[in-house]
């Protein structure tokens, strides 16, 4: 960013009260800067850096890894400067002994923070990954029962 030096010569003009004055800055984004890209995940994320260089994501699009742990902790007002917002979210919510009323619950309060995400950022893109599967046979149950929520 660079900074200018600016003034305003003084105005006979009786329609603007003394001391008002006005100020327009114009500012120009790096190219890279539209593809900026937010994170948003549990442990799953932890591998992936950010940054430029082999093995790193965002030499293109810098961005920033939010730590999420479960659907409850997405925070959409995180997302509000960022193109891309990738969301990959839910493996510990799933790991709770869950009823299916409840995973519904849970996928409901995931749309309402995607819808928050979209209502804060009109203009970002929203990736929405499944939840990967486990180990556990009884949390892949979970688990499935969750992503068909989001692929319907």
């Amino acid at each position: 960013q660079d900074f200018f030096k600016h003034s305003m010569e003084a105005e006979e003009d009786s329609r603007v009260p003394d001391g008002v004055r006005y100020s327009l800055t114009f500012r120009a984004i790096h190219w890279s800067h539209l593809n900026s890209t937010a994170l948003i995940g549990d442990s799953n994320f932890g591998s992936i850096q950010l940054g430029a260089g082999r093995g790193k994501f965002g030499g293109a699009a810098p961005g920033v890894r939010v730590w999420a742990p479960t659907t409850r902790s997405i925070d959409p007002i995180s997302c509000t400067s960022f193109r891309n917002v990738i969301l990959m979210v839910g493996t510990n919510d799933m790991k709770n002994k869950l009823n299916d009323s409840q995973i519904r619950d849970v996928y409901k309060e995931y749309k309402t923070k995607v819808g928050l995400i979209r209502k804060y950022n009109k203009k970002c893109r929203i990736f929405i990954c499944p939840i990967l599967p486990t180990e556990s046979h009884d949390i892949n149950r979970r688990i499935n029962i969750f992503n068909s929520y989001i692929f319907n």
